[in-house]
């Protein structure tokens, strides 16, 4: 597992596409800034990039299958590539895909607002690109404790949602 250290959060680029149809729901200036929280808090090579996209179920379903053979849509799925910019010299971290109509149903289901639930799923998914995961207890308790101190600093409590249970 790799985890990068050594951050400068001013200069962590981060790109967002939004699927037109969502761009009135994601609150993309706000889930930029988490993202660069997220960095901050976590760890990342200076200085670095990444691109988060909001996207339908469909897309999310496509990916899931094509990569990891799972033929069901998901909330979040992170895509690692840790390569370097030839002209800038930035590392690009990956890009971090997020189902909205999934968040949005996650949302309801535990009982708070859509921009909670993608603040939840953009702190997971960028964790993922840093190298955290959940496949072991220890690697699971550790990258919950990130996750939960990243978004105690949000509107949401930790204990609410999918991802941290």
């Amino acid at each position: 597992m790799t985890i990068w250290t050594n951050v400068c959060r001013s200069r962590a680029r981060i790109g967002i596409y939004c699927a037109p149809r969502y761009s009135r729901v994601v609150p993309r200036t706000h889930l930029r800034f988490l993202a660069r929280e997220t960095l901050s808090l976590a760890g990342a090579l200076i200085p670095c990039s990444l691109t988060l996209a909001f996207v339908g179920d469909e897309e999310l379903r496509d990916l899931n299958r094509e990569f990891r053979s799972v033929h069901r849509t998901t909330d979040v799925l992170s895509f690692s590539s840790k390569t370097f910019d030839p002209e800038s010299g930035i590392r690009y971290l990956g890009d971090v895909v997020i189902s909205v109509p999934t968040a949005k149903s996650q949302a309801d289901h535990a009982g708070h607002e859509l921009s909670q639930e993608l603040e939840l799923l953009v702190v997971h998914g960028v964790l993922h690109l840093l190298g955290f995961d959940h496949d072991t207890r220890s690697r699971k308790t550790r990258m919950w404790q990130i996750q939960n101190e990243i978004l105690r600093k949000g509107r949401i409590q930790p204990g609410q949602g999918k991802a941290r249970q």
